[in-house]
């Protein structure tokens, strides 16, 4: 049921953390259903007491173990880069989102109770880093991409639930 979901969102920063809970309050959103907790991802069910049958992950366009922290924690917790590889392409793209399904025995599953990985990749708009963005409608560009990139991820999440 609808009242059985509940978004949890895990980040370490305290800043961010008062940011998007002032956002669900203002809202008017529970905070039952959109939980926000200061936790290790790879630890979430053993930390807090709620698992994740799904996880979001903001992976980098080669879905890679390298990007942020939360992508180098759930790599370093089970083989994910092997079962990524198996899955997936290295070369992701932003307005997707790649799946990649713990298999029984994977310690990820096992102890946190982890049922898939959900890759996305945000569009780039650091000039620095390679597939960045540019020119005059870049911001623009970028915010359509990440919209879709969300609406992938919960598209995803809508066909896991349901399967």
């Amino acid at each position: 049921s609808a009242a059985a979901l509940r978004l949890i969102f895990v980040e370490r920063d305290g800043e961010a953390r008062r940011a998007v809970e002032a956002a669900r309050d203002a809202k008017g959103i529970d905070a039952a259903a959109l939980a926000v907790v200061d936790a290790d991802i790879a630890a979430l069910r053993t930390t807090t007491g709620s698992g994740a049958r799904y996880v979001g992950n903001a992976a980098d366009h080669k879905l890679s173990p390298r990007a942020s922290g939360v992508n180098k924690r759930l790599h370093a917790a089970t083989n994910l880069a092997d079962l990524t590889k198996a899955a997936h392409a290295p070369a992701a793209e932003p307005g997707r989102a790649y799946p990649v399904d713990l298999p029984a025995g994977c310690a990820l599953r096992e102890s946190e109770g982890v049922h898939c990985i959900m890759h996305c990749c945000a569009p780039n708009l650091n000039p620095n880093k390679p597939n960045a963005l540019d020119g005059d409608d870049a911001a623009a560009r970028g915010k359509q991409m990440l919209a879709a990139t969300y609406k992938a991820l919960f598209s995803l999440f809508k066909q896991k639930c349901a399967a």
